[in-house]
């Protein structure tokens, strides 16, 4: 079966038009220490020595040191795995002679920065400055553009992998916040249906969707701390108060982000009360604007101001 690597790596191969690029170079070194956001995305392994991953229309070239190459090669989602030990320059002035053919027009190379997104926002700027030093006196010598378009494109447009993914992380997310309504008891502290959900979550060898000690988030009543705060051992959930658990598992390596509410009703007062139902109702229209206005090529704005 084809890797998830492979199938973006393709996808990477079929947006470089549309971005404007002739090729696009991932340019990373140690990525235990913090890996470029979209490097999970075309490879399933981590890089020790300064790397080169580039991908053109007609090829994808991966240049990395010596003992990172068999991981690499073993993958099969590369068309050619070179191993270097002494410099990089030569082995990724070759790829690039070799994949953005020469024209007319100055070639193209789209790397990793961004102002606007963090996810397309990798290349660190000591990496930006050893690239320019690296294609000084080539041909490619001022080529490097953003790839900004492609990077964002590529993580946005999943494949049926990514999709059954996120479907997955999804389900696990419902069935933990299905454990929170079955569980949580007043008298319980923010933190007490934490700790619950952290339990649960390690017996399933769930992964965080994010930060553990903010994963879930609890708010219980009135005296919650606004935001993103971690539950608090203080607050208490009493009656008529609304229990908020923002939670998200990871599967695979994709996440799910899900909120519900509980109300906690006071003894002989049944049912919702008035303002709860009146804000309930509020977020049930603009959910369902805001899916309504979410089709492909919207933008977030176009979608938030439905």
């Amino acid at each position: 079966m084809e890797s998830l690597q492979s199938q973006k790596l393709a996808q990477a191969a079929s947006l470089l038009d549309n971005a404007g690029l002739d090729a696009w170079l991932v340019f990373v070194r140690e990525t235990a220490e913090g890996a470029d956001p979209v490097l999970p995305l075309i490879l399933d392994a981590g890089l020790t020595w300064q790397s080169a991953l580039v991908v053109s229309r007609t090829g994808r070239i991966a240049i990395v040191g010596t003992y990172d190459a068999a991981p690499v090669r073993r993958s099969g989602d590369w068309g050619q795995v070179v191993g270097y030990d002494r410099s990089i320059r030569g082995p990724l002035l070759d790829a690039l002679e070799r994949l953005v053919p020469a024209g007319p027009a100055p070639p193209r190379i789209g790397v990793n920065w961004s102002l606007h997104d963090p996810k397309a926002d990798g290349l660190s700027h000591g990496m930006w400055l050893l690239l320019q030093e690296i294609l000084a006196g080539s041909r490619f010598e001022g080529s490097l553009v953003s790839a900004e378009a492609l990077a964002m494109a590529l993580r946005g447009r999943k494949t049926p992998a990514e999709l059954a993914a996120i479907r997955r992380a999804t389900a696990e997310t419902e069935r933990l916040l299905d454990f929170v309504g079955r569980t949580a008891r007043l008298g319980m502290s923010e933190r007490d249906v934490q700790q619950k959900v952290h339990a649960e979550m390690d017996a399933r060898g769930l992964d965080f969707a994010w930060d553990r000690a903010a994963n879930p988030i609890v708010n219980a009543g009135p005296a919650s701390e606004v935001g993103q705060g971690k539950p608090s051992g203080s607050v208490r959930l009493e009656a008529g108060h609304i229990l908020h658990v923002d939670l998200g598992a990871r599967v695979d390596g994709y996440s799910a982000d899900l909120q519900r509410c509980w109300l906690a009703p006071r003894p002989g007062a049944p049912g919702v009360p008035a303002d709860a139902q009146r804000a309930l109702a509020a977020v049930v229209e603009a959910i369902s604007a805001a899916a309504a206005a979410l089709r492909p090529g919207a933008l977030g704005w176009e979608v938030d101001a439905a």
